[in-house]
């Protein structure tokens, strides 16, 4: 392999590690929250499929009740609630 070869190669490798530690350490983007208001008929499992639907509901729910410090899921209504929404 030629001198301007390894030149190329070792320039990629760099380039592609630099990159690839910038990734890591910048870490996930943060959510958008939204605030919810609780109506009738509403269930954590509907809030939470209606504001991320790609997401499994379950993990939604749990954010939710961490977020907003609920103890069970018995909504009131009125209560407006932190909810993880999907990026836009």
């Amino acid at each position: 392999m030629g001198r301007w070869a390894r030149l190329a190669v070792t320039t990629t490798v760099l380039v592609a590690a630099a990159l690839l530690t910038v990734s890591l350490l910048s870490g996930p983007a943060p959510r958008r929250m939204v605030d919810v208001t609780v109506g009738p008929g509403d269930t954590l499992w509907s809030i939470a499929t209606a504001q991320a639907p790609d997401r499994d509901p379950r993990a939604v729910i749990s954010e939710i009740e961490q977020l907003n410090g609920l103890d069970d899921d018995v909504l009131h209504l009125g209560v407006v609630l932190r909810v993880p929404a999907e990026q836009n």
